[in-house]
């Protein structure tokens, strides 16, 4: 049997379903989600969508990215990366 975290959709790249279901609730619920603390939320600029996120300690969201060609699921990917990679160096800043 197949979990959750191994299933692969059809689309020009295969993507991840935590990946999925964040993306399928972000845009159903229309509020922001949270990420290890960090908030992501939706935005409509000039008709494109934009996901951005926001650091705990920020009261806006300073990072954004448009949902273009590489689709909702690689976005995500991209957000989940760089609010990991963020963590890593706050951390390591803290420990120096």
């Amino acid at each position: 049997m197949i979990s959750p975290s191994q299933k692969r959709f059809p689309e020009r790249h295969p993507i991840n379903y935590d990946d999925w279901l964040m993306g399928r609730n972000l845009l159903l619920q229309r509020k922001p989600i949270a990420y290890r603390g960090w908030l992501i939320s939706t935005q409509v600029i000039e008709g494109k969508l934009w996901l951005r996120w926001q650091h705990p300690a920020e009261d806006f969201p300073r990072y954004r990215h448009a949902i273009e060609g590489r689709g909702l699921s690689e976005v995500i990917r991209h957000i989940r990366f760089s609010i990991d990679l963020a963590m890593k160096l706050e951390n390591s800043q803290l420990e120096s």
